[in-house]
């Protein structure tokens, strides 16, 4: 039992929206966000338009990837349960997509 739940929770992903808009962020810091989301086994993901950058990251991640972000000077704003992926694009990462 305790298999598969620790299974759900590392399968179960989470966006943190970071306070900086993409539009504020300058490339190398972008980059260090980029970094520290692969580190969690994040991916970085950007709204067109409001320019909101929202790390996807395993729930069971969630709270070292905040840690990891404070340490490098960026806060989040709040955590999103679900978002339409196809209205983001990837900034750094791999897409687990299949093609329509």
């Amino acid at each position: 039992m305790g298999t598969v739940l620790q299974d759900y929770d590392i399968r179960r992903r989470v966006y943190l929206s970071l306070k900086e808009t993409a539009a504020g962020l300058s490339s190398h810091d972008l980059l260090k966000i980029t970094e520290v989301a692969g580190q969690v086994h994040g991916v970085v993901r950007i709204r067109p338009g409001s320019w909101q950058v929202l790390v996807d990251v395993p729930e069971i991640n969630c709270h070292k990837l905040g840690s990891e972000l404070l340490a490098i000077g960026f806060r989040h704003a709040g955590q999103l349960n679900t978002i339409n992926e196809r209205s983001t694009f990837l900034l750094g990462g791999v897409m687990n997509e299949t093609p329509l």
